[in-house]
């Protein structure tokens, strides 16, 4: 009756793990556990074991070059992002200005680059290259295409400036009540696109460095990279769907406006998180890679250690022991040893004391 009264309530009962399942933190041997208890280890909840691929090894058993490449990649990827994002909000408030949609444009291109490095193929010891190439190859290549859409969008930016200009000649910054051609219009719609796509792709981007956030056994991280995924994946297009229509007349308008606010700030949140997730991933691979360091240098000591017992294990004497005298005490005999000096035999009819009690 209780699996009953779980399958009438929509819930499914604890399934026995089998042998091959290990702890996503510790990787301790799961075998004989059910789904619903935690690692005896570590203490972590073993919910859902299989509902998502797990990766055998874990980020100890990168190369140090590809934990080096990894590190770099993360603090690239940061300082552009910081810096597209700065550009932006500076052509947002000083509009049209042609030296910030130059440094969006070049900081967007640093961002793609730094992108392709994060979706590098992951390298590992223990598994082979051709293994690691098919994980996540259709995610991480959403993620690689769908950032193309920042450099698209900024070189329309800069067409749209040039079209500015040239429909209002003489001023070299376009007020706002300047004459707006229709291509600008299809510009910036075509611009609001790319960021849409763009932004699909940040989820996708997303999920692949929470695969990597698992392989280093960093729970927490893996779970900060997703909700990173449904803030930016869901705020930012609906901020820009209530951005376009605010302006609606009646409850409509108040509507998009309200969404536009609340949008706004889930995407805020989302941004500071996903910069937040790339130091931390960033450090934790600066730390498997000085663990990795150290781990040689001890085995090397060890070795070391073991070829100098062993040197010294082939120098020393090994000279037989005496042999011992195993007769027992009673056979044994003493050497009769001279007396020295005078000795004075006593006479044999010379009688002794007496001694009264």
């Amino acid at each position: 009756m209780p699996v009953g009264n779980e399958i009438f309530r929509g819930k499914l009962p604890a399934t026995m793990i089998g042998g091959t399942e290990h702890c996503r933190k510790c990787g301790y041997d799961l075998k004989g556990l059910t789904s619903a208890a935690r690692c005896p280890e570590c203490g972590t909840s073993i919910k859902a074991v299989k509902s998502r691929r797990r990766l055998g090894d874990s980020i100890t058993d990168a190369p140090g070059t590809y934990l080096s490449f990894l590190a770099t990649s993360c603090w690239v990827a940061f300082v552009t992002l910081i810096t597209s994002i700065a550009a932006s909000i500076a052509s947002a408030i000083w509009d049209n200005i042609a030296e910030l949609n130059l440094i969006w444009a070049l900081s967007n291109i640093g961002w793609v680059v730094a992108v392709f490095m994060l979706t590098a193929d992951r390298q590992s010891m223990v598994t082979s290259r051709q293994d690691l190439a098919k994980e996540l190859r259709v995610c991480r290549w959403i993620a690689r295409i769908s950032q193309l859409g920042w450099v698209i969008a900024a070189v329309l930016a800069y067409f749209e400036l040039l079209a500015l200009r040239a429909a209002n000649p003489g001023f070299t910054i376009v007020p706002g009540w300047a004459k707006i051609p229709p291509i600008v219009n299809v510009m910036r719609a075509a611009e609001s696109g790319m960021f849409l796509i763009a932004m699909t792709g940040i989820g996708f981007l997303c999920l692949h460095l929470a695969s990597l956030a698992w392989w280093g056994r960093d729970e927490r991280l893996e779970m900060r990279l997703r909700s990173c995924a449904y803030f930016l994946c869901g705020g930012v297009p609906l901020f820009l769907l209530g951005f376009a229509l605010r302006e609606a007349p009646g409850l409509i308008g108040v509507f998009c406006y309200g969404m536009m606010l609340v949008m706004g700030a889930l995407a805020m949140v989302g941004w500071v998180m996903f910069l937040i997730a790339l130091v931390q991933l960033a450090t934790m691979s600066v730390w498997a890679m000085a663990n990795a360091q150290a781990e040689a240098a001890r085995d090397l000591r060890m070795l070391e250690k073991a070829e100098a017992e062993r040197a010294w294990a082939l120098e020393r004497d090994f000279s037989a022991p005496p042999v011992a005298d195993l007769r027992p005490s009673g056979a044994e005999t003493r050497p009769v040893v001279a007396p020295k000096g005078v000795y004075i035999e006593r006479p044999r009819d010379v009688q002794g004391y007496e001694v009264k009690e």
